[in-house]
């Protein structure tokens, strides 16, 4: 398979990501224009909650289910990718936050402004979110409808949209 084939379907499997983000994003701008102090913080909070939801629903995200039963071995390997996955998402923002807490001083090394930080850490969780997601999306096509269920899509779009909203929040106080 081509590269460019491989992500156009990539991108078709992201659908989903994609529409809960840009629910995140839609929320947060909403409730700073209607906001009178113009503060976002209450958009993101529903963005965060209804992005996650409605992503999926939306896009009318299926699978073609394989209903044969997991061996111990494909378990194995689903939770040891997935894992591998969400610590490093986690582990990255949780360096560019030590690193936020040092911005906070008079004169913050190297340049590196927090604007600059919190978009940075805003682009990795997006696309992290994203390689989770392709991670689950392909294990389930493969294996079936007993990996990366409905609730497994919810909390990772969850996390995802958490942890961006979050940096959006530093990057604008």
């Amino acid at each position: 398979m081509s590269w460019w084939t491989q992500t156009k379907e990539d991108l078709g499997t992201l659908t989903p990501v994609g529409i809960s983000f840009a629910i995140v994003a839609a929320a947060g701008a909403i409730g700073w224009v209607v906001s009178p102090t113009n503060r976002f913080d209450v958009g993101l909070l529903v963005g965060v909650i209804a992005g996650p939801i409605l992503g999926p629903i939306a896009a009318k995200f299926e699978f073609e289910m394989v209903t044969e039963e997991l061996t111990r071995e494909v378990r194995g390997l689903y939770l040891e990718g997935k894992m591998k996955r969400y610590s490093l998402l986690f582990s990255v923002n949780g360096g560019a936050f030590a690193i936020a807490k040092l911005l906070r001083g008079a004169d913050p090394p190297g340049g590196l402004s927090m604007a600059a930080l919190s978009v940075g850490a805003v682009v990795f969780t997006i696309l992290m979110t994203a390689d989770i997601w392709l991670w689950g999306a392909g294990m389930r096509g493969l294996y079936g409808e007993k990996l990366f269920r409905p609730i497994g899509q919810t909390i990772l779009l969850m996390i995802g949209a958490l942890l961006a909203s979050g940096w959006i929040l530093i990057a604008s106080g």
